[in-house]
């Protein structure tokens, strides 16, 4: 393929919608600094939504007190960014619990009227306050976790939680959306009982706007598109037809650290970009109404039970003065641009890949790395917009793997509308843009067709996502 430019990145405020958005967790606990610098990234980074926790122990430190001061600054300032922040409202207040801790993580405020009343008036407060510039409101974070609910799970408090929050929200906010779950994994099995299956008998449904769970894993094809399509059924079967999907937190750290969600895992830089592109794509290909890369920024500190000394490297970029964007920044801002709301899911593309040529002694093997592929078809002004990539070991040498092999593979692709007449292929991390090389079939120019394929020779197969598309669907960004 021939090089013939680079990615040109818009910012927030040029694109008017986004299925992917980036968190901007524990910044009320201050684990990370609070720059304008980092808001700059952010903007520039192309995503339109933030989760941001509200952090109530910050809030009222006093009984009856409210300091909104730091959270309207952050709010400010992704808004001018182009950036709508949706907040998860938690966590729990000392002043109405033995927490031991400040931030009172695990200790939800309903096991005494005094609690319930000041979480309803906090809750009160909160949707008030930010009507008009905050739309949804996620109630706690991982209540199926032991570490967010100390007594352990309970299915029908965390509804119950749900019921009294959302009541005080929508009071004084009717148009506000409820998001429910903040699930620690998609499809979580405690004790004998499936955590969604257990919130929707507590009656969940009709107290929610849309749920949203967790997924952590260095493969992030395990398991979710499973998850996904349960728990699609199960809420269409169970009232919950309106409910949409969000995941709602999901990355990996770019250095090895002894705290929380991949922990001890063995990643670099590098892994943590493919995780996070490959992680995205996964969730689009499934249809998942939006997603989150957690997070912005690394973690300075760990806060559990009291600040520790422990960083955390999940962030795009770093804590260094000024932050430095790692490659997982420009995989995402890739992503958020591409899939803004003129790309749009689409079925009706096939493309057709194979091995040509290939080793003879591949004859009849070949095609189980095809099988293995995944390929995600999606539709842009018009035009198909092709992904595709190998769900390869990240870090083989743990798993005693060999680690993948890059080859090239012919593409063949239909489409009833608009095909591809001046293909362009975009690497997300490296924001390289190449022109593949048509493959004319001797067999093929034979006969005539109303609508041709387009064959496309030497397309690299990687272990991380590559983008084919038409020239005219992406000429607003590119540099060539």
């Amino acid at each position: 393929m021939k090089k013939i430019g680079t990615f040109a990145p818009r910012a927030s405020n040029q694109i008017h919608a986004s299925k992917i958005g980036i968190g901007f967790e524990c910044i009320e606990r201050k684990m990370w600094d609070d720059t304008e610098e980092l808001y700059r990234a952010a903007g520039e980074l192309g995503v339109k939504h933030a989760r941001v926790m509200t952090g109530w122990f910050r809030c009222e430190r006093e009984k009856g007190i409210y300091d909104f001061e730091w959270l309207e600054e952050i709010v400010n300032k992704l808004l001018a960014q182009g950036i709508r922040p949706w907040f998860c409202v938690c966590y729990g207040n000392k002043l109405y619990c033995d927490s031991p801790a400040d931030d009172a993580a695990g200790y939800p405020p309903l096991f005494s009227e005094e609690a319930r009343n000041a979480w309803t008036r906090y809750a009160t407060e909160l949707a008030t306050r930010f009507r008009g510039r905050v739309t949804h409101f996620e109630v706690w974070n991982e209540p199926n976790c032991s570490g967010f609910w100390k007594k352990g799970p309970d299915y029908g408090e965390y509804v119950d939680l749900v019921r009294i929050t959302s009541n005080a929200i929508r009071a004084c906010n009717p148009e506000a959306k409820i998001i429910g779950g903040a699930s620690g994994m998609s499809i979580a099995l405690w004790n004998g009982h499936l955590d969604v299956y257990e919130y929707i008998r507590k009656g969940i449904c009709p107290l929610i706007d849309v749920f949203t769970f967790h997924r952590y894993h260095i493969l992030p094809e395990l398991h979710r598109p499973e998850d996904v399509r349960m728990l699609r059924a199960m809420f269409d079967e169970n009232g919950g037809k309106h409910v949409k999907l969000w995941q709602g937190e999901s990355g990996c750290p770019s250095k090895q650290a002894t705290t929380e969600a991949l922990a001890d895992t063995p990643v670099n830089e590098e892994i943590q970009a493919k995780v996070a592109v490959r992680s995205i794509m996964t969730d689009l290909k499934n249809g998942l109404d939006y997603t989150c890369y957690f997070t912005m920024s690394d973690f300075k500190y760990y806060y559990r039970n009291g600040l520790t000394p422990n960083p955390n490297h999940f962030g795009l970029v770093t804590f260094d003065d000024p932050p430095r964007r790692k490659p997982a920044y420009y995989g995402v801002q890739t992503l958020a641009n591409l899939f803004d709301e003129d790309t749009l899911p689409c079925d009706t593309i096939k493309c057709q890949l194979d091995l040509v040529p290939f080793p003879p002694e591949q004859r009849f093997t070949f095609q189980e790395k095809l099988i293995q592929m995944k390929l995600a078809t999606f539709r842009r002004k018009g035009y198909p917009l092709l992904v595709w990539w190998m769900p390869a070991d990240l870090i083989p040498e743990v798993a005693g793997n060999p680690p993948h092999q890059p080859f090239n593979a012919l593409f063949r692709i239909w489409t009833p509308g608009q095909n591809i007449r001046s293909p362009v292929l975009i690497d997300p991390l490296t924001q390289e843009v190449f022109e593949p090389e048509r493959f004319d079939d001797p067999w093929f120019k034979k006969r005539k067709y109303d609508l041709p394929p387009t064959d496309l020779s030497d397309i690299p197969v990687r272990d991380y996502p590559l983008i084919l598309t038409d020239r005219e669907a992406v000429k607003e960004m590119l540099n060539e």
